[in-house]
């Protein structure tokens, strides 16, 4: 996602194929390091 100039807002969303993809998608990469941060996963919320 990007603020209306074109900087990364940090986030964005995944759309998987089955709910097993996604649920072993939150488990391997949940807190895993990106260039010093950990990554938060988690299903969206509406």
């Amino acid at each position: 996602m990007r603020d209306p100039n074109g900087v990364s807002r940090g986030s964005g969303f995944v759309a998987f194929s089955t709910p097993e993809e996604a649920s072993r998608a939150l488990g391997e990469m949940n807190g895993k390091m990106i260039v010093s941060k950990p990554l938060y996963v988690a299903v969206a919320q509406r």
